[in-house]
């Protein structure tokens, strides 16, 4: 990813990466997944990114996912 995009979020959870962009997306705030997972053994991580100016609100709504 370029400088323009934060990385907010990383899992090695299957599916939970598509659930925070459907939040994310949500609440307007442009996600793009890097799932660098492997298919077969699904062992690796997946990682989550949104642009820089939408890092805090994104913060904000990982908390409240979270709890």
């Amino acid at each position: 990813m370029d400088d323009r995009w934060t990385l907010v979020y990383t899992t090695n959870r299957i599916g939970q990466p598509e659930l925070i962009k459907h939040q994310f997306e949500a609440h307007g705030i442009e996600t793009v997944v890097i799932n660098k997972q492997d298919s077969n053994y699904h062992f690796g991580s997946a990682e989550v990114y949104v642009r820089n100016e939408d890092a805090d609100q994104a913060y904000v709504i990982l908390k409240e996912i979270d709890h």
